[in-house]
C-alpha cells in the first residue's frame, strides 16, 4: 500500500478537498496544543454557567459565613454589656433605664444573629441545588405534587448504587 495516494486514505471528503493541506493541519495542532498549555480549553457554555454558580454560591456562603461571626461577637459583646450594666444598677450607679437599653440592645443583636443564620442557611441550600442537590423546584415545573410534601428521597437502587 505504499503507493497509495492520498486521495485514496480519504474517501469521505469531496473530490476537491481529498489533499491532505499539510501545513494547515500542523498549524491547527500546534494551535490546539498552545491552548492546551495556556490553560484555554473549549467548554461548553452550560458547564461555564453550572461552575460559575458553585462559585457564586460558594462566594455567598463564607460571606454568610462571616456575617453569622460578626454577629455572634456582636451579641456576646451586648450579653457583656447587659452583665455589667446590671451591676452597676445593683450597685446603685446605673438607672434602670439602662439596664432597658442594654436589653433592646442585646435583643436587637440576637434578632440580627437569628436573621443572618438564615440567610447562611438558605447560601447553603443555593450551593448544594449548584453542586446538583438532587431535587427540582416543582412550583417550577408545574408538577402536581401536595404543597405541604416533602421532596422525594432518592433510593439507592434509584440512583443505580448497590
Amino acid at each position: 500500500m505504499a503507493g497509495e495516494t492520498e486521495e485514496a486514505r480519504l474517501p469521505g471528503l469531496p473530490r476537491g478537498k481529498r489533499r491532505l493541506d499539510r501545513a494547515a493541519l500542523r498549524e491547527e495542532l500546534q494551535d490546539r496544543a498552545g491552548a492546551r498549555r495556556a490553560g484555554r480549553v473549549a467548554v461548553p457554555g452550560h458547564v461555564l454557567g453550572a461552575l460559575r454558580d458553585v462559585a457564586d454560591a460558594l462566594a455567598e456562603t463564607a460571606k454568610r459565613r462571616e456575617e453569622v461571626d460578626g454577629q455572634r461577637r456582636r451579641v456576646a459583646t451586648s450579653e457583656e454589656a447587659l452583665r455589667l450594666t446590671n451591676q452597676r444598677f445593683q450597685a446603685g450607679v446605673a438607672s434602670y433605664l439602662e439596664v432597658l437599653d442594654a436589653l433592646r440592645s442585646l435583643y436587637a443583636a440576637r434578632t440580627d444573629l437569628t436573621t443572618a443564620v438564615a440567610a447562611r442557611e438558605i447560601g447553603l441550600v443555593r450551593l448544594y441545588q449548584a453542586l446538583g442537590g438532587g431535587w427540582t423546584d416543582e412550583s417550577r415545573s408545574g408538577a402536581g405534587a401536595s404543597a405541604g410534601a416533602p421532596p422525594r428521597e432518592q433510593g439507592a437502587a434509584s440512583r443505580g448504587r448497590p
